[in-house]
């Protein structure tokens, strides 16, 4: 064959791999997503085992080893400890999951205040104790087509968060972070996971585009999204812990 040949052959090669290799790609990235779904669905279950069998949720971890942080010792009344104590990373270790997520950074964790207080059993209503007549202040919101922000739900007792195959601002159990691009486009959503605030997004997932905006419904496309976002619904969690005798 002479040279001309075999670079043609060489690009129809390049071509046909490509062409094989693309779509192998996408199935791949779809069955990682379906399989963190599940994954996170498994943690909010693992949630609600420990507060059926500790009468309270578990505080964050703060520091990345697994361990929930208390100021106190045991499975008694919180409150949580650390410099924003109500979120950080999922404790793992506390909960016995697996400890990262399916691109391998730590899950954030936000729990309402209420909830990680212990309920007492016998005892009236009290805000010092988990009971049937705490109400949570975390939002769960996803965005219409106009991008107007709109609620799932306004009584999340807690949010567990996976940052995605990008992994913008995600930690590694090693503590290395992945850096949050400096330059705009700014991405709004996703920063929404990451400030520890009341409010999270859950929506649909978006490529990234140059020119793009989460929020101004003049430009055409979202800006990049891949953040999974589960949560356990404050209603959920007290019909478990009602079922399991835990509350009357």
């Amino acid at each position: 064959m002479s040279l001309v040949e075999l670079a043609v052959v060489v690009v129809i090669i390049g071509l046909l791999l490509s062409a094989l290799l693309g779509p192998l790609a996408t199935r791949v990235e779809v069955r990682q997503l379906i399989g963190e779904q599940q994954r996170q669905v498994d943690l909010r279950d693992a949630l609600i085992g420990f507060a059926a069998a500790n009468r309270r949720l578990p505080c964050p971890d703060n520091d990345g080893d697994g361990l929930e942080d208390t100021t106190v010792s045991g499975p008694n009344n919180g409150p949580c400890s650390g410099g924003t104590p109500d979120t950080g990373f999922l404790p793992y270790q506390t909960l016995g999951v697996p400890p990262v997520d399916t691109w391998g950074r730590l899950y954030l964790y936000r729990v309402d205040a209420d909830y990680v207080l212990a309920s007492s059993p016998g005892s009236p209503p009290s805000g010092a104790a988990l009971d049937l007549q705490d109400t949570s202040g975390i939002t769960v919101q996803d965005r219409d087509e106009s991008k107007a922000a709109f609620n799932l739900t306004t009584d999340a007792a807690a949010v567990i968060v996976s940052l995605g195959p990008n992994g913008y601002g995600g930690t590694d159990l090693q503590g290395n972070t992945i850096a949050v691009p400096a330059a705009p486009p700014t991405l709004v959503d996703e920063a929404e996971n990451r400030n520890g605030d009341l409010i999270y997004v859950a929506r649909a997932r978006t490529v990234p585009h140059v020119t793009c905006s989460d929020s101004d419904a003049s430009v055409t496309f979202f800006c990049e999204f891949d953040d999974i976002v589960t949560w356990v619904p404050a209603s959920l969690l007290k019909l478990r812990l009602v079922e399991a005798g835990v509350l009357p």
